[in-house]
């Protein structure tokens, strides 16, 4: 069962490179597998150890006894209040009373509108505690099941699944996001991005003797953003978008995370996973574009001022 919510979305205090951990002392380290540290994530992930999640410190379930009372990872003891790269947990998602998580799988927080408005967007993000992407295969996290939730959402709240290139779900690398909850952005693409896609994806298309699955469009930043696509220029070092085509009917069947980020490493964060943002955009019936922005920011597709002002290419 899912919970609506259909609440004004609230910025959090700041998003500005951080000048400290968000706990200074009292603070314990959970040991997760692989090679995690602190360069691999945003500057804004207020944490002592961003490896770690937004759970309170009674929710470890493998703290031994000499932990038990000490501040969890995203605890500001100076402020008695949860860090600001985990408000949308705490907002949305937990209770900074008692951790308690909120009914269903996954929460869905309309911004008081609807996801398909064009200067509102919408977002969906796990119920559970669940940093980011480069632990999407976490059971708390969703899989990719998230994206068909997505596409679910966007239809019910009046998304005609019909306008391709007209809509976009979108989510943060480790080093482009502020906020320590993996959150979907759901709702209507920037128009500036819908001509370098579409050109795109016809160029793909009309390759003989086979149509060819991926593309390359190079996207600027001014007044807008603005994206293009030149078939005599299909460098990576030459552009700003990965666009791949992949076939299913449903997004879950195009594999996105699987696409961009490869399974989870054993070892530490490939660098896609740590640089670079994605989403995926539908150009036909049955056919998915999975975009991997090159160290580009999941906010430029979206067309409302503050995700414009979050964009960063």
């Amino acid at each position: 069962m899912l919970l609506f919510l259909a609440v004004v979305l609230p910025s959090p205090a700041h998003s500005a490179p951080c000048l400290e951990p968000c706990v200074t002392n009292q603070n314990f380290v959970v040991q997760l597998p692989g090679k995690l540290d602190s360069t691999m994530f945003s500057k804004s992930a207020c944490l002592v150890d961003p490896s770690v999640d937004c759970r309170l410190a009674n929710e470890f379930f493998n703290r031994n006894s000499a932990q038990q009372g000490l501040a969890a990872n995203a605890w500001s003891n100076q402020a008695n209040n949860y860090c600001d790269s985990c408000f949308l947990y705490f907002a949305y998602c937990a209770s900074k009373q008692g951790g308690t998580i909120a009914p269903g799988a996954l929460t869905f927080v309309t911004n008081g509108k609807n996801p398909v408005s064009p200067t509102e967007h919408a977002l969906l993000m796990p119920n559970k505690p669940c940093r980011g992407v480069e632990v999407w295969q976490d059971a708390f996290c969703g899989d990719e099941q998230i994206w068909d939730v997505a596409l679910a959402l966007y239809t019910a709240n009046k998304g005609d699944p019909t306008k391709y290139f007209d809509y976009v779900f979108a989510v943060n690398s480790m080093r482009k996001r502020t906020q320590h909850q993996l959150h979907m952005h759901v709702g209507l693409i920037t128009s500036g991005v819908k001509p370098g896609l579409s050109d795109g994806y016809k160029w793909a298309k009309a390759q003989k003797p086979s149509p060819a699955t991926s593309s390359l469009i190079a996207c600027t930043k001014s007044t807008a953003v603005q994206c293009t696509f030149d078939a005599s220029k299909q460098m990576a070092t030459q552009n700003t978008i990965r666009v791949t085509i992949k076939p299913g009917d449903a997004p879950s069947a195009a594999q996105p995370f699987n696409t961009v980020y490869g399974p989870i490493a054993p070892t530490a964060p490939n660098d896609a996973t740590k640089f670079n943002s994605m989403a995926v955009v539908a150009p036909a019936a049955n056919e998915w574009l999975v975009l991997q922005l090159l160290n580009g920011a999941a906010e430029c597709l979206l067309p409302d001022a503050e995700s414009f002002g979050k964009c960063s290419l």
